[in-house]
């Protein structure tokens, strides 16, 4: 068993607070509770984490109904907040996972997780295939990755072991940073950007760049879709509203 952290820091989103009239979008309320509360409930039914900590404003963490352990981290920046969730740790593993994955399941994490322990690796990232997002959760809006081994999308947690990202927190920010403005694949070695735009690239490969980028083993982790599909944009507020009323597979998992 491993114990969880989950990241609610990150300060308001001005697009979710005129959306919805609330700061920080783990706040929004999907299916009559806030959407924070969808990913502590995966977490506490899950076989595999032994307990859950929950980073970020504790007087809103209190004011929203989260009745677990709180570590207040008003960072706002993603390094300042995991710094605030890992310090202190003294597990080997520790799952790291943000506030705005609501479709999570505790099945699905069970899984994941026992995969990455199955592993040596140092960090370990989920992937989820286009078949099998088509298959259970078709519609979600995500980055898509044409490898040589298929279509792929990343979810939003780690697995890793505590020492290794406190080490490495300025690479992480800046991997964070160029996610979002879809530059990332700029700062991997030799020549994975040209390998990733004629579809050659496989996920061994970016693996192993994304080792060489940071200094530890980093591994790509194949994952149910429900832990892939998260909140980023206002929009993706009313598809998870949908899915989790539509009586698909993953509205009946999480029900």
């Amino acid at each position: 068993m491993v114990p969880a952290a989950v990241l609610a820091g990150g300060g308001d989103d001005p697009a979710f607070s005129r959306a919805y009239g609330v700061g920080g979008k783990w706040r929004v309320d999907i299916g009559g509770a806030p959407m924070i509360r969808w990913v502590l409930d995966a977490l506490n039914s899950a076989r595999a984490v032994s307990r859950t900590q929950v980073c970020g404003p504790a007087a809103q963490l209190r004011a929203a109904g989260v009745s677990e352990p709180v570590l207040a981290c008003d960072g706002g920046n993603l390094s300042a907040t995991l710094r605030a969730a890992l310090e202190g740790a003294n597990e080997h593993k520790v799952l790291v996972i943000a506030a705005d994955v609501p479709l999570i399941t505790g099945e699905a994490l069970d899984s994941w997780v026992a995969a990455c322990l199955g592993t040596d690796a140092d960090v370990c990232f989920p992937v989820v295939s286009w078949e099998s997002m088509q298959a259970r959760i078709p519609g979600a809006r995500k980055t898509w990755y044409d490898l040589r081994d298929g279509r792929f999308t990343k979810g939003n947690m780690v697995l890793a072991t505590p020492s290794a990202l406190l080490r490495r927190l300025s690479r992480i920010d800046r991997l964070y940073e160029t996610r979002k403005r879809k530059q990332w694949a700029r700062l991997m070695p030799g020549r994975f950007l040209t390998r990733m735009a004629l579809g050659r690239l496989t996920l061994s490969e970016a693996s192993r760049a994304l080792s060489a980028f940071t200094g530890c083993m980093v591994a790509a982790v194949p994952a149910d879709p429900e832990l892939a599909v998260d909140v980023d944009e206002v929009g993706d507020v009313a598809f998870v509203r949908s899915v989790l009323l539509s009586g698909s597979p993953c509205a009946a998992a999480v029900a």
